[in-house]
């Protein structure tokens, strides 16, 4: 069945008047079209149409999506004074010919305004849902997630999901002592121990490992000469835990 909201922000009990306010939201099925009114500042990607450069898209079926159409909405139940700060993903990726947002977040007066333990869509969990560390302001496409604690100073702390790293293995069939040669000093991989964090050793050595395993899981027999770092598993987040934070609607 096809989902569609429309709401064009007329009246003057919901029509704001600071600039970078919402002034029109839509959602048809999996996707958010939404403008403020303030002009876009920036040059606009080439895929985007003359007739939608007011406009800006988002994608439902992404996290990074559900968590602008969040911000999106605490902007409107907090009414006049509360902005949206927009910044381009310079692709038309959630909708043809409309400009995707990669980057939203709430004016100053909101962050101060917004509870930690209320207001938003979605919160911020340590890795296994067990914690509740706040309430998600900001999220950066998936690479940096803001959030209030609940009864915290209101200056919104961070999460960052950790990176991919090089994974090697001194055995082949990704047996045996594991290596990297990544700059990260915290990483993880999906298919090695459970997608758990893994940190690298303080100093290189020379190695000639025999495997690689790749992000996808694929295993990759081969021969590889140089420096590496040894693995040592088992790292732990003082905020996610062992593992990436998550998102909670709620």
């Amino acid at each position: 069945m096809k989902k569609y909201l429309c709401i064009a922000l007329l009246n003057t009990s919901c029509l704001a008047t600071a600039a970078g306010t919402l002034d029109y939201l839509e959602v048809d099925n999996d996707v958010v079209l939404f403008s403020t009114t303030q002009p876009k500042s920036a040059s606009s990607p080439s895929c985007m149409t003359q007739i939608n450069s007011n406009l800006w898209s988002a994608s439902l079926s992404s996290d990074s999506g559900r968590a602008i159409y969040s911000l999106i909405l605490t902007s409107m139940v907090k009414g006049e004074g509360v902005g949206l700060s927009i910044e381009s993903a310079q692709d038309c990726n959630a909708q043809e010919g409309v400009e995707r947002a990669a980057k939203v977040k709430l004016t100053a007066t909101a962050i101060s305004a917004t509870p930690a333990n209320s207001g938003s869509r979605f919160g911020v969990y340590n890795w296994d849902g067990s914690s509740r560390l706040g309430t998600l302001v900001e999220l950066s496409a998936v690479t940096t997630w803001f959030y209030l604690e609940a009864g915290g100073d209101g200056i919104p702390k961070q999460v960052k999901p950790a990176s991919y790293g090089n994974l090697f293995f001194s055995g082949e069939n990704c047996t045996g002592n594991p290596l990297t040669n990544s700059g990260s000093t915290v990483m993880k991989n999906p298919y090695f121990q459970d997608g758990k964090y893994f940190s690298r050793g303080t100093g290189r050595s020379s190695y000639s490992p025999k495997s690689q395993r790749y992000p996808s899981g694929n295993c990759q027999n081969g021969g590889w000469n140089g420096t590496f770092y040894d693995v040592i598993p088992g790292y732990v987040d003082p905020a996610c835990g062992v593992k990436d934070c998550i998102l909670k609607e709620e």
